[in-house]
């Protein structure tokens, strides 16, 4: 049954109180997907780097070959489906993990095998998940709306894995898949309370969906559709040359200076710091009015404060450099992340969705293992240098395009 909104409610521009619900239920639901998956790393870790490696594939891989798969069935079964399917087979999961491992203890084949079940249904959830804001929130607050999911997903990121390592040392694995199945059932229960208020299939009910051909339809809608093209590819450049600044490259910046491990982790809790900054004002205040040349300069800027923390021989200077990158980062992303879910076409939602999340997640394998070797023979002020740079060239260069400086969210 469709969401029905009162005229009030429309011509306010206000967020449901409904959607508030759901997102207290998601924000549960990610700490103790964080807490498990800190907890899944560190007792992999415990037996051999190699394991680690092959636990974190098997979640990787099947999230990228089944996404596309994911977001057509969420667009042809509708998104409650599907989530509530995911929902309830990662309960099952977690749960199933927990006994498992005060049973049986830790070994290798079950951590590789409870990481790909978590790969397989975040691949289907993802993308019904990321339609719940235009399902549930009217077009006016749609930026307010997903800025709150972002400020969910940085606290969750932030608290998440220190929660985990905490739950990891003291009680284990066990706990820390019994606590991420409560989640679940917390998630779970709330979206069976909203079912009615959630729409259902898009498409023809009595027409038997071919997932396969039809996962295809979201490249071919955003191949075709000027904005979404030109979105996508400023979100690909990002994720290739941004994410592994994080990840690998500021840690690398850090040794290289000869600061400790408490630097590296107050350098990238600063860079989070600044997108939550953002992300809470726009949830506040609603996007500005051209969000397409916003995210373009968001981009832009983060590129030159990344060149900042790449020359600044201070750790404060590095410190704040990355501050301000968070900052610009959180306002790239604030600013598109509607914008895509708003310009895509009402059937074809949660296919774009996981576009989205395929082109952030396609380039990381190059990039990250390119820019790594990279700041072994450069060193890693060269890599985040070049980084830094790409990001800014690109993002002026998005900011020229005509359908991203002509490009509003519609109401």
């Amino acid at each position: 049954m469709s969401q029905r909104l009162t005229t009030e409610q429309d011509q306010r521009g206000a967020i449901p109180r409904t959607y508030w619900w759901w997102l207290g239920a998601l924000a549960f639901s990610l700490l103790g997907a964080q807490i498990q998956a800190l907890a899944l790393s560190w007792t992999a870790g415990a037996t051999s780097g190699s394991l680690a490696g092959l636990v974190l594939t098997a979640f990787t891989v099947p999230r990228l070959v089944l996404i596309l798969v994911g977001g057509s069935m969420a667009d042809h079964l509708g998104p409650l489906r599907v989530m509530i399917t995911s929902d309830a087979v990662m309960l099952l999961a977690t749960a199933g993990l927990a006994i498992a491992v005060w049973v049986a203890g830790t070994p290798p084949w079950l951590l590789i095998v409870i990481a790909g079940l978590v790969g397989v249904a975040d691949a289907f959830y993802t993308p019904a998940s990321g339609v719940m804001p235009r399902l549930l929130v009217p077009g006016p607050s749609l930026g307010r709306a997903m800025a709150a999911r972002q400020s969910v997903g940085q606290i969750a990121n932030a608290v998440g894995p220190a929660a985990g390592g905490a739950v990891a040392a003291t009680w284990g694995l066990a706990a820390a898949a019994g606590l991420n199945a409560a989640s679940f059932t917390l998630i779970l229960l709330t979206l069976w309370a909203l079912r009615r208020r959630l729409r259902g299939p898009s498409s023809d009910s009595h027409e038997a969906p071919r997932f396969i051909r039809q996962a295809l339809d979201g490249l071919r809608i955003c191949a075709r559709d000027p904005l979404l093209r030109s979105l996508l590819m400023l979100t690909l450049a990002a994720a290739a040359v941004l994410l592994p600044v994080t990840s690998v490259l500021t840690p690398l910046l850090v040794r290289a200076h000869g600061w400790s491990a408490v630097s590296a982790g107050q350098i990238v809790g600063l860079q989070a710091s600044g997108a939550g900054v953002v992300a809470v004002v726009v949830m506040l205040r609603g996007c500005l009015p051209r969000p397409g040349v916003v995210s373009a300069l968001g981009l832009a800027c983060a590129g030159i404060a990344t060149c900042g923390m790449a020359v600044a021989p201070d750790f404060w200077v590095v410190a704040g450099a990355a501050f301000v990158a968070g900052v610009s980062v959180g306002t790239f992303g604030t600013h598109l992340g509607p914008l895509v879910l708003a310009s895509a076409p009402a059937s074809h939602v949660a296919r774009v969705q996981a576009v989205l999340v395929l082109v952030q997640t396609l380039p990381l394998p190059v990039t990250l293992n390119l820019l790594g070797r990279a700041a072994d023979h450069l060193g890693p002020q060269v890599a985040i240098l070049f980084c830094g740079v790409v990001s800014a060239i690109t993002g002026v260069g998005a900011a020229s395009l005509a359908s991203i400086r002509t490009a509003r969210i519609p109401t």
